[in-house]
This record gives structure tokens, C-alpha cells and sequence, in this order.
């Protein structure tokens, strides 16, 4: 699986900047499953490798990939959750 690029500065994205970044990365994401049947087919959801809410890419399809949606719910959803929580910690 591809992973984030470890050498990058990550920003933690929030309000309207997230929302619009969200939004965008969205859209993209349900013309990829449009354009490709087998994604739904092998219940598959779109992940970003860096996630929008740490800047990453919402559009650009080198930072997405097809994941078990019950993979990404039990293991990568809540890694990049800690991940989150962490930086909102120090930040405060």
C-alpha cells in the first residue's frame, strides 16, 4: 500500500479551507467509482494517502487508493485519528 511522504511538513487543515478541501476531494472521488465499477463492486472507498485534513491532495489521483471500506474503518481511519488528536494536543 502506498504510504505519506514522511519528508513533508504537514498542516493541519480546519473551518473553511478543510471544508472546501473536503468538498473537492468528494467530487473526485465519485468520478472514480463512476469510472471504475469494480471499486463498488469489491466494496471498496477511495483513501487519501495523505488525508485532506493534513493538506494532502483533495484531487490529485496519485494520492488516492481503493481500500476495504472495513479495513480503512478499523485500522486506517483511527491511526490518522490519533494522529489528529495528537497535533491538536500539542497545538494547544
Amino acid at each position: 500500500m502506498p504510504k505519506p511522504d514522511t519528508e513533508k511538513t504537514w498542516e493541519l487543515l480546519e473551518g473553511d479551507t478543510y471544508n472546501s478541501a473536503r468538498k473537492a476531494a468528494n467530487k473526485q472521488n465519485a468520478k472514480i467509482r463512476k469510472a471504475n465499477p469494480d471499486v463498488r463492486a469489491n466494496e471498496l472507498e477511495i483513501h487519501e494517502i495523505e488525508p485532506i485534513k493534513f493538506g494532502g491532495d483533495p484531487i490529485n489521483p496519485a494520492n488516492k487508493v481503493g481500500i476495504q471500506g472495513k479495513v480503512h474503518k478499523k485500522y486506517v481511519s483511527p491511526w490518522w485519528d490519533k494522529i489528529r488528536n495528537a497535533v491538536k494536543k500539542a497545538l494547544k
